[in-house]
C-alpha cells in the first residue's frame, strides 16, 4: 500500500508541477547557495588529506538560445577547506586550512520538464587562505582553471520565478598552488532561484 501511495505522489509530482516556462531569448537571475565537502586532488607523495566544509553564494545568469538551452555565467565566493598531514615525523603534525576563493563560472544548462543538467568551466583565484603559516600560503595567489557539472531539479514557484535543487561538482585542472602540483574539488547540493526579467516579448509558454 505505501509502495502505491509513493508511486501515485510522484506520479502527480512529475504531471502537475507547474514547470518554469523558458523561451528563446530569456534571461533569468540566479541568486544561489551551496553546501557541501571540499578536498584536494593529486596529493604529492607522502601527504595525507582529509575534507572540510564547503560553502559558497554568488549569483548565475542564464540566457536562453531556446526553450530548453541556456548560456550561463556569474560571480561567487567558494570556502574550501581540508586538513592534511605527512608521513614524515619530521613534517610536523595536522593542518587546516580554509581557502576563499572568487569564482567566475560560465557554461550551459539544459532543462527538460523537472530535469536540468548543465556544465562549464571556471575561473578562480584565492582571495583569503588562513590555516598554518607557511602552508596555507601554498594555495594564494593561483588563477584556478576548472571544470563542473550541475544535475538536480527545476520548479516553477511562480509565473515568473523559479527554484532549482542540483548537485554540483568542481574540480580544479590547474593546480591551485604554488609549490605542489594539487587542485581543489568540491561536491555540494545547490538552491538558485531564478528570476525572470521582463523582455519585449512574452516569456511565458505552456508545457
Amino acid at each position: 500500500m505505501f509502495k502505491k501511495l509513493l508511486i501515485t505522489a510522484a506520479a502527480v509530482l512529475i504531471s502537475t508541477t507547474s514547470l518554469f516556462a523558458y523561451s528563446k531569448g530569456g534571461i533569468v537571475l540566479y541568486p544561489e547557495a551551496g553546501i557541501g565537502i571540499s578536498d584536494i586532488h593529486d596529493a604529492p607523495s607522502g601527504l595525507k588529506t582529509d575534507s572540510g566544509l564547503y560553502w559558497s553564494l554568488g549569483c548565475n545568469g542564464g540566457y536562453f538560445l531556446d526553450n530548453s538551452l541556456a548560456l550561463i555565467g556569474g560571480l561567487s565566493i567558494d570556502h574550501n577547506s581540508f586538513e592534511f598531514k605527512w608521513d614524515y615525523w619530521w613534517m610536523g603534525g595536522k593542518y587546516e586550512v580554509d581557502l576563499y576563493r572568487l569564482m567566475v563560472p560560465f557554461g550551459v544548462r539544459y532543462h527538460h520538464n523537472l530535469l536540468m543538467v548543465g556544465g562549464g568551466l571556471y575561473l578562480g583565484t584565492v582571495i583569503l587562505a588562513k590555516g598554518e603559516k607557511g602552508k596555507s600560503e601554498w594555495f594564494d595567489g593561483n588563477l584556478d582553471l576548472g571544470l563542473f557539472i550541475d544535475a538536480g531539479l527545476n520548479y516553477q514557484t511562480s509565473k515568473t520565478s523559479n527554484l532549482l535543487v542540483f548537485l554540483r561538482l568542481k574540480y580544479d585542472v590547474a593546480s591551485s598552488s604554488d609549490d605542489y602540483d594539487v587542485g581543489n574539488y568540491s561536491i555540494s547540493l545547490n538552491a538558485s532561484y531564478g528570476f525572470q526579467m521582463p523582455t519585449g516579448s512574452s516569456s511565458q509558454r505552456r508545457r
